[in-house]
């Protein structure tokens, strides 16, 4: 009984492991210029193979993207040449789109999600991670208070 147990363990570490791996094909990019769009993207980043390009409804100014790619390679190699400030805006930052815990159950709450931001955007930012409980932003309109004049 103790045996199938580690080696349930050692599978579980395996595909930890090689999940952690797959992750490094994606890109988050944020801090993103305003006028930034996939063909730009595209152009900069050459070896990958899909963009999602996200813009926030509120603040136009705040955009980011998910670089995907083949290879981790492509990504790595992505991720350590120099950033082009010109071209993606002075703000921009590039990083591995999810960085791993060791503990194996972490809960996590998300709140002040902004309202552009789906369900779908989540499971893309943690992919390996069970979502329990999704509430979408809702704009709440409350009705005009009567002023009175004194």
């Amino acid at each position: 009984m103790k045996s199938s147990n580690v080696e349930m363990n050692v599978n579980n570490e395996e595909e930890e492991r090689n999940d952690r791996l797959k992750d490094r094909k994606v890109l988050f990019v944020s801090g993103l210029r305003n006028d930034i769009n996939k063909t730009i993207l595209r152009n900069y980043f050459r070896t990958c193979t899909r963009i999602i390009l996200k813009a926030n409804r509120r603040t136009s100014n705040v955009k980011y993207a998910f670089v995907i790619h083949r290879t981790r390679r492509d990504a790595q190699r992505n991720l350590e040449r120099s950033i082009d400030y010109e071209i993606l805006g002075q703000q921009c930052q590039i990083q591995y789109s999810n960085l791993h815990l060791n503990q194996s159950n972490v809960n996590l709450f998300v709140k002040q999600i902004p309202s552009d931001v789906s369900l779908f955007d989540f499971t893309q930012l943690f992919p390996n991670c069970q979502i329990l409980e999704y509430h979408p932003a809702q704009l709440i309109q409350q009705p005009f208070a009567k002023l009175r004049k004194g």
